[in-house]
Order: structure tokens, then C-alpha cells, then sequence
């Protein structure tokens, strides 16, 4: 190898100022600071190549003679480890994450079966890990392909060590591979440290068995992991497939063709009590949105907004129940009867006020659309609610997806999700793959060095603002009872979306996005398109004589952002978050009138049914339970938890909430200020 090395010095002996000038050029460039220091690291290497090759043909000559002089063992090694690193890349990672929630990347666009961003990713992998390597191993003689087995040797250990040693917490993980809990993924140093240190000590072993020729039982122990790669992925492509299978059969039973015609038959003679859950929908924006539009806040006249409302989780899974079920469905109750599966006691709470409704009621009918993880289902699974003929129920998201996009050809088919997945899931395995101080080079800030800005889930959104949109054609006024209950849920705000003020309607491009102050906030702008759209939809029940007989409210089961300007920031509330606690909570009563009011009152969304039932049906009970419908629990304080799990199997228990014992938090009085959250410590939660 001595004459590369004279090259590369002939290349760059008293060149140091065209390096210089190099850097410099990288610097003043519009990169971004993990660009930049990538580019000077690449630059850094080539400074340094012929000390780098000097070390390496040392290392050829002296510690890896024997693998050098055995093309056998050399091949058998490099195959093996090439092939497992494929494998882990191509197949595990892929897989693993598809596996953890197959409905959610079932329909993706043109692609109904996720399986094939486990094939698009396998196919891109083979020739990035495998195919390309290989011929590069096999044009070059023994040097080179010494080299190249050692250093697979080396990346396949580090990677497999990274992937499932150091998979730290980022929290959720959204169908676009964006972390939307953390600000950054960057660890801390004293993990980087830890990583490193644990890289370095791979490295040492990985030299001491070549120069200890101890390469047959490495290839043996390689061809081990690899064939316990490949079994671990059919493993997961079966748990795949099988979601699939269950998405195909639920969606089946959503009971809706995609044809927009009238689902919901509200009374014009008699009661109408409904129900509006607006997924992640913030308690903060309400007041704003309405100053910036006189007219939407003429449509949502009578309504009144409790300010001082808190919700019992950041998170659907946990918070919904309380919504439907009221106080026996609050986290700390649900554990108290552990004796019972959590997805039942989801159901009972999602059945409980249309059965009180149908069965308690006074000549009543009842629907429900959308029930969030209904049978802990991510598409809701409503065959929970064929027991019950009195009760009809639907499932709106993505339903009219493709009617929508009929009617508003201008706006162009948005293929964003999938086209993301295509190309950025390969790189999700090389982020968890990669070393920790890497990790927030290649996650970009979820862009994946993509030269595509556009991350927004947008076909989540609009399969979700379709129902929203043609919420007017899916209402007639044709109850075959005298009195109706709705219970109508949208996860439109569960998307951040920017859209075209002052109507906020989806565009294909965006020019204007209101005067608001959270104008240049998409989760702001998601939510003012939903509102937009349920304040024409309130319009209308006015138009048809509707609007004064008809109880609503308008609730979610927690909000969005972390950070809110009426909280009292302090220590305590950087660890809670309070703002993703504080849910809409908009309620009109019968004949109410008016501008809209704002009450300071405590409230929880767990008071939704005792608002909702008031009047109507004294003394209801819980059918599942036989107790009593009522808020007095909230005497002493709503009891959160501010645990960050969030699909059914991150729970260890199918049982209880499986959540740390000082992640809960008794609430009172205003919730603005950290001195009314007190902390308390729940054992049994620990079970």
C-alpha cells in the first residue's frame, strides 16, 4: 500500500490552505450546525488519510495477519457479518416498528398493506449492506478484504449493541419517524460516554480475537445471530401480517361505504344530547381563535369555555375513558379493579353513556362514531357495540378521504406519508443503529437530511377533516325516537397541520395563516380548521330550528402543547408539562343563547357525563357497575398521572395501569399554579 500512500501525500503536501478554504466555504454556507460539523469531520479524515493508512496497513501486517493469509476465513467472516448487519437494517428494526402498531401503517396512501415498507426497505438495504459491499470486497485482493471483514466484524457488534442496548427514550413515535415528545434527541454526555467507552472496548475485542485467530468462532457465533435475526423478523412480519388481517376486518365493520349521505338523525322536536370529542384539541386556543373570527364566534353562541379544566393523562389511552365513563374511569379507579382486563374497562366506558341513554332514557335512540381505541383497536373496533341495536356506530376517519379529494381537486392528492416512509424508514434503522453522538446528526430534526421539508402527516389529517368537512351531509333530522344522543369523535387536531386562513381550509399552498398569536403554529392552525368547520356545522342546526334543542359538549382527552402562558412556570412544572393537561371544555346547554361565556370553575373532563346527563336522567347508574353517575370524586381533587405510556403493550399488565409510582399527581382548586399539584405516591400501581 506504499504507493497510495505517496499519492495521497503528492495530493496534498502544501495544500493545507485548499482544506482551509474548504472548511471555511462549509462554514459560511446555509448548512445547518450537524451538517457543518459532518463536513468538517469528512474533511478532517482526509487531512489525516495517510496516517490512516499507515495505521491500517500496520494493523494488516501485524494483528490481522492471519485472517490476511486465509481467504477462506476472511470471506466466511466478511459474508456472515455483511449479511447479519442486512439483516438487522433491512429487516429487524423494520419490522419491530411496523410490528408495534400494524394498523397504524396499514392504508398508507396507495399502500393498504404495510408490508411493503418491509420490502421497499429490505430491497434498498440488500444493495446498500450486502450487494455493493460484496463487490467491492471481491474485486479487491487479500489487503483490502482483511479490512473490509474486520470492519464488518466491527459495525455489525456496535450496531447490534447500539440498537438494543442503547435505545433510550424519545417517546412517541409518530408514522413519519418523528419523535413528538422531545425536543431533541441528543443524549446526554454521560451517556455518550458510556457509548462510546462501550464502542472503544468492541473495537479492542474485535482485534484481540482476530490476533488471537479466533475467527471460526466468531463466524460460528455470527451465523448464530444471523439466523436469530432472520427468525426474529418472521416473527414480527407474522404479527404484521396478522394486524393487517384485523385492519382489513375492522375497517370492514366500519359501516360506512364512503358514500356521504346521512348517518346521524338528530330530533327536531325533541332532546338532542351530544357529545364532540376533539382528540388533543387545546383549552388555550379556543378564546383566540374566536377573537380572530367574529363569525365563528357568532356560530358558537350559548357556549360557555371552562378555562380551569385539567385532563387525567397526556395521552389518548389513558385520558379517553374518563371522557365516556366519568370518574369510575380515571386511572387510580381503573387500577382499584384489577381483577378485570384494561380493554374491557375501556369499552364499559365508551358504552356507558349510550347504554344509559337507550336503556335508562326516556325514548331515546344513540350513535357513536370513532370511539378512540375502542377493544384497544387503533382503528376502533365498534363491534363492541353490536350487543346493543338501539346503538349505531360508525367509523368517519379516512371514510370520505377519497369523496374529499374528488371534490377539491386543487388541493392535489398528497402522497407525503408514504413517499417519507420510502425513503426515510431505511434511515430510521441507521439512527438506531448508529452511536449516540450521531443519533442527532442523522435524525435532523425528523428530517432525515431529506431535502423535503414537508413532514406533516397530511393524509392523517384530511382523513380526519373529511368527516369534519362533511359533517353538515352526514346530519339529517330523522329520528325514529323522540330524543337522540351523539357521541361524535375527530383526531383532525391530533395532526399539526398549517392551512389557508381566514377559513383555515386545507391549500396546496399557504399564503395566509391568520393575525392570531400562535399564527405560525400548526397545531393552532389543525384545530382552527376543525372549529371552523363544527361552527358551520353549528350554523346549520340552527338554520333547520335544531340548535335550541340540542346539550353539547365539546371536550378532549388532553392537549397539545407542553407550555402554556397561563401556568406559573416553576421546577415542578418543567417536569409535568402542565399543558398537555389542559383540554377543551366547551359546553351549551338547552336554549342557551349569547355570546360566549368563560367560567373559572375546577373542572376535569371526567365531569363530561354528569354535565351531559343533568336533568335528563336522574339518578343514573353505571349498567357495567351498578354505581351511581356523579362528579363527587372530584371533592378531593382529580388524581393524574403524567405517565408516558401510551399503547396497550407498553403496560406490563393487562390488568392495571402499569405506571411509576411517583408519576401521579392530586390536582385542585387552580391548576395554574404548581402549589395545587401535589404529588403522591400510588403502590399499587406498581402490581
Amino acid at each position: 500500500m506504499k504507493p497510495q500512500v505517496d499519492r495521497i501525500k503528492k495530493v496534498f503536501k502544501g495544500d493545507e490552505r485548499s482544506a482551509v478554504a474548504i472548511i471555511f466555504t462549509l462554514l459560511t454556507k446555509r448548512f445547518n450546525l450537524e451538517q457543518k460539523g459532518f463536513f468538517i469531520f469528512l474533511c478532517a479524515l482526509i487531512l489525516c488519510s495517510p496516517v490512516i493508512v499507515k495505521a491500517l496497513n500496520f494493523a494488516v501486517d501485524k494483528l490481522f495477519i492471519s485472517l490476511r493469509d486465509n481467504k477462506k476465513q476472511r470471506t466466511v467472516l466478511f459474508l456472515v457479518t455483511s449479511a447479519s448487519i442486512t439483516a438487522l437494517i433491512c429487516l429487524v428494526i423494520p419490522t419491530l416498528l411496523i410490528a408495534s402498531s400494524p394498523i397504524e401503517f396499514s392504508g398508507i396512501d396507495n399502500y393498504p398493506n404495510p408490508m411493503f415498507f418491509i420490502r421497499n426497505t429490505f430491497w434498498q438495504s440488500l444493495g446498500l449492506c450486502l450487494l455493493w459491499p460484496s463487490l467491492i470486497f471481491f474485486l479487491f485482493k487479500e489487503r483490502i478484504q482483511t479490512l473490509l471483514s474486520v470492519g464488518f466484524l466491527f459495525l455489525f457488534s456496535a450496531a447490534i449493541v447500539n440498537a438494543f442496548l442503547f435505545q433510550e427514550k424519545y417517546g412517541y413515535l409518530s408514522r413519519m419517524l418523528l419523535f413528538t415528545e422531545v425536543p431533541s434527541v441528543q443524549s446526554s454526555a454521560a451517556r455518550i460516554l458510556t457509548n462510546l467507552s462501550v464502542l472503544a472496548a468492541i473495537v479492542l475485542a474485535c482485534i484481540a480475537v482476530i490476533k488471537l485467530r479466533l475467527e471460526k468462532p466468531v463466524c460460528i457465533i455470527g451465523t448464530f445471530s444471523l439466523v436469530s435475526l432472520m427468525l426474529l423478523s418472521f416473527i414480527q412480519i407474522g404479527k404484521v401480517k396478522a394486524g393487517y388481517k384485523e385492519y382489513l376486518r375492522v375497517s370492514a365493520e366500519g359501516g360506512i361505504s364512503g358514500k356521504v349521505k346521512p348517518i346521524f338523525h338528530l330530533s327536531k322536536t325533541g332532546k338532542n344530547v351530544i357529545l364532540i370529542f376533539l382528540d388533543r384539541a387545546q383549552n388555550n386556543f379556543v378564546e383566540p381563535m374566536l377573537e380572530e373570527s367574529p363569525k365563528l364566534k357568532e356560530q358558537f353562541s350559548g357556549f360557555t369555555l371552562y378555562k380551569n379544566t385539567v385532563s387525567f393523562n397526556s395521552h389518548t389511552l389513558i385520558g379517553a375513558p374518563p371522557v365516556h365513563g366519568g370518574y369510575e374511569y380515571t386511572p387510580a379507579e381503573i387500577n382499584k379493579r384489577a381483577d378485570k382486563p384494561l380493554v374491557e374497562k375501556h369499552n364499559e366506558a365508551i358504552l356507558m353513556l349510550p347504554r344509559i341513554f337507550t336503556e335508562q332514557g326516556d325514548n331515546f335512540s344513540a350513535a357513536s362514531s370513532d370511539a378512540s381505541w375502542a377493544n384497544y383497536s387503533w382503528i376502533p373496533d365498534i363491534s363492541i357495540f353490536k350487543p346493543y341495536p338501539k346503538i349505531e356506530s360508525f367509523v368517519t376517519e379516512n371514510a370520505y378521504l377519497a369523496q374529499w379529494y374528488k371534490d377539491h381537486q386543487g388541493v392535489g392528492n398528497f402522497t407525503i406519508t408514504s413517499d417519507t416512509l420510502k425513503r426515510n424508514m431505511l434511515w430510521y434503522s441507521f439512527f438506531r443503529t448508529s452511536p449516540l453522538i450521531l443519533r442527532h446528526v442523522i435524525y435532523e430534526s425528523g428530517r432525515y437530511w431529506s431535502t423535503n421539508t414537508q413532514n406533516e402527516d397530511l393524509n392523517k389529517y384530511l382523513g380526519n377533516y373529511a368527516a369534519m368537512d362533511y359533517l353538515k351531509d352526514l346530519t339529517d333530522f330523522s329520528s325514529k325516537t323522540e330524543n337522540y344522543f351523539l357521541s361524535f369523535t375527530n383526531n383532525a387536531c391530533h395532526t399539526s397541520f398549517a392551512l389557508q386562513a381566514p377559513d383555515y381550509v386545507p391549500s396546496a399552498k399557504i399564503t395566509d395563516r391568520g393575525n392570531s398569536e400562535y399564527a405560525g403554529d400548526n397545531s393552532y392552525s389543525s384545530m382552527a380548521g376543525v372549529m371552523h368547520r363544527l361552527g358551520e356545522w353549528l350554523e346549520y342546526l340552527k338554520q333547520n330550528g335544531v340548535y335550541e334543542n340540542s346539550r353539547i359538549l365539546i371536550v378532549s382527552d388532553h392537549s397539545c402543547s407542553s407550555k402554556e402562558k397561563p401556568y406559573k412556570w416553576d421546577e415542578k412544572f418543567s417536569r409535568i408539562s402542565p399543558g398537555k393537561y389542559h383540554p377543551i371544555f366547551m359546553f351549551k346547554d338547552f336554549n342557551e343563547s349569547g355570546e360566549l361565556k368563560t367560567n373559572n370553575d375546577f373542572m376535569t373532563n371526567a365531569d363530561s357525563p354528569t354535565i351531559l346527563l343533568s336533568g335528563i336522567i336522574e339518578n343514573a347508574v353505571n349498567p357495567f357497575t351498578g354505581n351511581p353517575v356523579n362528579s363527587k370524586l372530584k371533592e378531593d381533587g382529580a388524581l393524574v398521572t403524567i405517565s408516558n405510556l401510551y399503547m396497550p403493550h407498553h403496560f406490563s399488565s393487562k390488568n392495571i395501569f402499569t405506571v411509576k409510582p411517583d408519576d401521579w399527581y392530586r390536582v385542585s382548586h387552580n391548576i395554574f399554579e404548581s402549589k395545587n399539584w401535589k404529588q403522591e405516591t400510588m403502590e399499587e400501581s406498581k402490581k
